[in-house]
């Protein structure tokens, strides 16, 4: 049918067109054409509806950045952010720092002020920032719908449930083909595989540091902004932690739990990182190597802290003292010398310490354990340095020796230390009193003085110490130990170096020489002692008589005279004394000890002064001589003794008879008269004299 007023159309039936159209419609099928027509419809709804988002997207956020095509709702956002692209125009007034933002600005300067304006309605805790907020709010929701069947846990949400059931699961589909390491979850494995590729796609904007793990970029963000969101909620505590593993970990330090053990030695930790740390001890793993000396460390802090001796750079300074330290940690350890607070204290004794490895020895001593044993005799020790020092006993390691005078050292650093005893290089001067030291210990020691510090205390006595090594010295005064024997003679000593000293005596040398007068001496600090004699320098005196002192211990020593005061008692006759060596020797006296032998003649003596006096009747040599008459004498008391008889003094009175004397002894032999004291006896008879010259006299009578 023709509608009217329609042109009427021709078809031309020879035409290609028309001829196709005719062989479709041959094979026509209704059903496949009903097919391509939903398709076609299908596709043209997909399309319609991109098209649509995408006029939305561009009608929602018409705004877009021309560096990154970033779109934005609103050009204040988009200002915002093209700050990122152009720089950070807001500075903070208090601290210098850069933002790119004026709320971030704000934000960070709540830092300041202490503002905290986010708070919970439930418990009215406050915080900085909103996020923190929401993360504390989970805590008072207690609604927990999702309970695991086989632990009873209960979880929040189903993705937080189904996450859970994994771990009851032993299956790991996800492995590394790296390490053959296999995960539960793929977000693990993701993380896992980046230690392989070296991959670190989260950066800090502030410092250029960049991250492997999302979580530990976001903990290393707050280092900037100041904030520990997480507060220990023990009382008088308050410590804040910036994640909540490391809350959780503190936690453990007030319940005493220790939950990771060692497989090895049963030893328990708090973390488990520690743990993994602790077993590398047993395998004697350390993986951490320094580029510049190839030194090995078990955990990578001390690798960091080793790499500062290398650059030399020490950024935290003590403000009392004015040293400094590479690490903060031990520049708070040191300022407790300054304030003197002990804050780890002993449970059985109470006695304080300052640090807590202090504290893990000390306990050591109430429990007897001896956790360092060694596995060729099976001793066993406190400390590793100790167990150190046993082994070269048994491989027969003599040490490092000295190239100058054979001494030997059990460490390169030692060794360095000993050689500028012979070089005399002493690179370190104190600024207070100009005084130089070869060793920077000793130097460190010697700024405590000035400051008035003496760290090391006796918990016997109170007596306090600048060197540690005086306080051990002087401890065991109170134990009357002497762990120190002489092979020769048996006598005992407190210290290795008193040992060492008095060895000198039995070989008789005398390697330090004085210049001024020939005098040989065995050890350095006797000759620096008698140099003194030499230097009419005398700056200690006595403010009872005025008498001046070249040394302080002899002004000491002579104020004993003045307060009668003779502590040291001999326990066989009751005889005092001003001082512990003339105890000692005298103790010889009823021993009849004589440990000091003379090479030339085998003749003994009970000290070793008597021995170098006798020596000089073998050589003939007296180096003391009188100005007076120039006669000489092998000792200088003899000389003193002399030179009464030019002067015709005789200052020593007895109290009782008034007669005078030219020597102490003397006066002292005729006090006995008056006493009665008669000190030698004979041991054959028992009959007792006031004079050592009358007993032998009197002995020659029983041969």
């Amino acid at each position: 049918m023709v509608r009217t007023g329609e042109p009427l159309v021709l078809l031309d039936l020879d035409s290609p067109r028309v001829q196709e159209k005719a062989i479709g419609w041959k094979n026509y099928n209704p059903q496949k054409a009903t097919m391509d027509k939903n398709i076609k419809s299908t596709l043209r709804l997909k399309r319609t509806k991109r098209s649509v988002i995408s006029s939305a997207q561009s009608t929602i956020k018409p705004f877009v950045c021309t560096k990154c095509k970033r779109r934005f709702c609103s050009n204040g956002e988009l200002l915002s952010h093209k700050r990122i692209h152009t720089g950070r125009p807001f500075v903070c007034s208090v601290c210098g720092k850069y933002f790119s933002d004026r709320i971030i600005l704000q934000a960070h300067q709540w830092l300041h002020t202490g503002e905290k304006p986010f708070t919970c309605t439930q418990c009215n805790e406050n915080f900085l920032y909103k996020r923190n907020l929401h993360q504390h709010q989970q805590i008072h929701q207690k609604h927990k719908p999702y309970v695991c069947s086989t632990c009873g846990k209960q979880l929040k949400s189903k993705p937080s449930l189904d996450r859970h059931m994994k771990t009851h699961s032993n299956v790991n589909p996800f492995a590394c083909s790296e390490c053959s390491k296999s995960f539960r979850f793929q977000t693990h494995f993701q993380m896992h595989q980046r230690i392989h590729t070296g991959a670190k796609p989260y950066t800090c904007n502030e410092c250029g540091k960049s991250f492997a793990q999302c979580g530990v970029f976001k903990i290393h963000c707050q280092i900037h902004t100041g904030e520990k969101p997480f507060a220990c909620s023990v009382e008088k505590c308050g410590k804040r932690f910036r994640s909540k593993v490391g809350l959780q970990e503190h936690l453990l330090c007030h319940t005493g739990e220790k939950p990771f053990s060692c497989s090895e030695c049963k030893k328990s930790f708090r973390s488990k990182s520690n743990l993994s740390s602790h077993q590398r001890v047993h395998a004697g793993e350390k993986p951490h190597e320094c580029e510049e000396c190839g030194k090995c460390f078990r955990i990578k802090v001390n690798l960091k802290s080793h790499r500062l001796t290398h650059i030399g750079m020490k950024s935290f300074e003590c403000s009392e003292c004015g040293r400094r330290f590479s690490r903060k940690h031990a520049l708070i350890e040191h300022q407790l010398i300054h304030t003197g607070e002990k804050p780890f204290e002993c449970a059985t004794c109470g006695r304080r310490f300052r640090l807590k490895c202090n504290l893990d020895k000390h306990q050591l001593v109430h429990t007897g354990e001896t956790p360092y044993v060694c596995t060729e005799c099976g001793m066993g020790y406190k400390e590793k340095r100790s167990l150190v020092a046993h082994l070269r006993t048994h491989t027969g390691e003599a040490g490092i020796p000295c190239t100058e005078c054979r001494k030997t050292f059990l460490s390169e650093k030692s060794l360095k230390n000993h050689m500028q005893t012979h070089t005399g290089l002493k690179p370190f001067a104190c600024k207070e009193c100009g005084k130089s030291f070869s060793n920077k210990a000793y130097f460190e020691s010697h700024k405590l003085m000035h400051a008035g510090i003496k760290p090391f205390e006796c918990t016997e006595c109170g007596k306090q110490f600048l060197l540690k090594q005086l306080l051990k010295s002087h401890q065991l005064i109170h134990t009357e130990e002497t762990p120190f024997v002489c092979p020769e003679c048996g006598q005992g000593y407190k210290s290795k170096q008193g040992l060492q000293n008095h060895l000198l005596c039995h070989t008789g040398e005398t390697n330090f020489t004085c210049k001024e007068c020939g005098k040989k001496f065995l050890l350095q600090k006797h000759l620096n002692r008698h140099k003194l004699t030499h230097s009419s320098e005398k700056p200690f005196i006595c403010s009872e008589c005025g008498k001046r002192f070249s040394r302080k211990d002899g002004l000491r020593m002579h104020q004993l005279i003045h307060t009668g005061e003779k502590p040291y008692v001999c326990t066989e006759c009751g005889t005092s004394f001003r001082v512990r060596p003339q105890l000692r020797i005298h103790l010889r006296t009823h021993t009849g000890e004589t440990p000091f032998k003379c090479k030339d003649c085998g003749r003994v003596f009970a000290t070793g002064t008597k021995l170098q006096v006798h020596k000089v009747t073998h050589t003939g040599e007296k180096p003391f001589t009188c100005e007076k008459c120039g006669k000489s004498f092998t000792q200088k008391a003899n000389l003193n003794t002399h030179q009464l008889t030019h002067t015709g003094g005789k200052n020593f009175k007895c109290e009782e008879c008034g007669k005078c004397f030219s020597r102490k002894d003397y006066l002292r032999v005729h006090q006995r008269f008056h006493t009665g004291e008669k000190p030698y006896k004979c041991n054959e008879c028992e009959e007792s004299f006031c004079r050592k010259d009358l007993l032998q006299t009197h002995e020659l009578s029983h041969t």
